[in-house]
């Protein structure tokens, strides 16, 4: 007992001379911290209650906050791209070289079965002749020809109209990116004139001086003319070729072809021209591409 009573005095005059050496280095450093004194004081306490042989006490540290469930993914490189004036304008350029390709495929189907059904007589209706197809000298049977060729027709149009249809949104696109990122007018003018030399790429985004020229009125003509006149003179001749024949069925098929390759025509038109008008730039919005 009296070597315990002896550690524990000792204990406490270690305590008092840390203290007071403490005291006397926060005198020499006024800008020492305060809590510094509180933690000597604390830890000389709780070690004289360790060396007394009494339980300490800890009070249980924060616990950390948990990591995010889910972290934000890294966005990969061509992230970057997505407002990039250059890949847009390459995206117009791509779509450009596929639809002038399957808009002239189109006009050859367009223009060949005109042919075909045109060298029909009544003579080759009376005898149901087959029809032989120009270049190729294949022949197919009558009716299989006038039932068939107004729905392959139909299904060609509709995939060309489709591919237009994206390649206005492309140049919507580029239309939009470039008046966002320049200013300067004759800038965009320079860069419209890098466009392909497609029809349908000239008069929707185009150069302002070929889009409101009596040149970028015959562009529209042509687009016009092609996509919406075209196809229905196409139905209707087939239609009147074959009506002598006077077979119910086929005739009633070609009076559906016509008014469907009119309506999807005329629709696909109105889409584009409200996709166009619906433009908002900084000139204002409601007007039509070919104003800009």
């Amino acid at each position: 007992m009296r070597t315990l009573a002896s550690g524990v005095e000792k204990t406490r005059l270690d305590i008092r001379k840390g203290l007071r050496s403490l005291n006397d280095h926060s005198a020499k450093d006024p800008n020492a911290p305060a809590q510094a004194e509180e933690r000597s004081a604390t830890g000389g306490s709780e070690g004289a209650l360790a060396a007394e042989g009494v339980e300490t006490f800890q009070a249980p540290s924060a616990p950390e906050p948990a990591a995010p469930a889910t972290l934000a993914r890294k966005l990969p490189k061509i992230a970057e791209k997505a407002d990039d004036l250059e890949a847009i304008k390459k995206a117009v350029d791509d779509a450009a070289a596929v639809g002038g390709g399957l808009w002239l495929s189109y006009l050859f189907v367009l223009f060949y079965l005109a042919v075909a059904a045109g060298a029909v007589t009544h003579a080759d209706l009376f005898f149901e002749n087959p029809v032989k197809l120009p270049f190729l000298n294949i022949e197919l049977p009558l009716l299989a020809f006038f039932f068939l060729a107004p729905i392959l027709f139909l299904v060609v149009h509709a995939y060309t109209l489709v591919h237009l249809v994206m390649l206005t949104d492309k140049a919507r696109r580029f239309h939009l990116a470039l008046h966002a990122q320049i200013g300067d007018g004759s800038i965009r003018d320079g860069l419209r004139r890098q466009l392909p030399s497609n029809i349908f790429v000239q008069f929707l985004a185009g150069p302002t001086d070929v889009r409101e020229s009596p040149f970028g009125l015959l562009l529209r003509a042509i687009a016009w003319v092609t996509l919406v006149v075209a196809p229905v003179l196409l139905l209707l001749l087939m239609q009147i070729q074959f009506l002598p024949f006077h077979s119910s069925f086929i005739t009633w098929a070609q009076r559906i072809a016509p008014t469907w390759g009119c309506s999807r025509g005329c629709g696909a038109r109105s889409y584009l021209g409200a996709r166009l008008a619906a433009r908002s730039g900084p000139r204002g919005r409601g007007r039509s591409l070919a104003s800009r």
